[in-house]
């Protein structure tokens, strides 16, 4: 039979050790890195009665033009929910601009988008030639048209620098990346349905 004293001493020690995993629970949890996926803006997204949108390349040298096709297939291939094609007359574009070193801190592209009070209604990229663009090598045009989709189709950049940053996605260029990973996937599909 034990006394009271060693009983009191096992419920102590017990909850010691109760109290001693969540520290250590909520320690691994803040230390331990998490990938991070694509996911969408708050009121950005296409009008889901019309889950397609035209792309003009008209602004865009004709040597590109199959890799901006080829990464817009990328994306509808990813969800049956959406359609990009291609539509000479839109007003949405990827145009050639010579926006310089200091544009942006130095960005490669920008992507500007002009949303309706509820739905977005036109998207625009531009492609900074200050820099040199090419095919299949550094720095990659589908790469980029992948990436700048992505952001019509209203997925933020994703951040961090494990599993992620091999993601379209991912904030800036840092490799060639011509095949969209399941944090891009994810994140279409939880806009546009699978």
């Amino acid at each position: 039979m034990q006394n009271k004293h060693s009983t009191h001493s096992l419920y102590i020690i017990r909850f010691l050790g109760i109290i001693l995993l969540g520290i250590i629970f909520i320690a691994l949890s803040i230390i331990t890195p998490r990938t991070v996926y694509a996911h969408a803006l708050e009121l950005c997204r296409w009008d889901p009665s019309t889950p397609y949108a035209g792309y003009n390349l008209s602004g865009v040298r004709s040597a590109w033009r199959g890799e901006i096709i080829e990464a817009a297939s990328k994306w509808n291939d990813a969800s049956s929910g959406w359609n990009f094609y291609i539509d000479f007359y839109s007003a949405n574009e990827f145009v050639e601009r010579n926006l310089g070193y200091a544009y942006g801190e130095g960005s490669t592209i920008t992507d500007q988008e002009t949303y309706s009070p509820y739905y977005l209604f036109e998207a625009d990229t531009r492609i900074n030639t200050y820099y040199t663009f090419n095919i299949d090598s550094d720095v990659d045009i589908q790469t980029v048209a992948l990436h700048e989709f992505g952001h019509w189709l209203s997925l933020d950049d994703t951040t961090g620098w494990l599993d992620n940053r091999y993601e379209v996605m991912y904030y800036t260029y840092n490799a060639i990346k011509q095949t969209l990973l399941t944090g891009d996937i994810a994140g279409i599909q939880s806009i546009y349905g699978e």
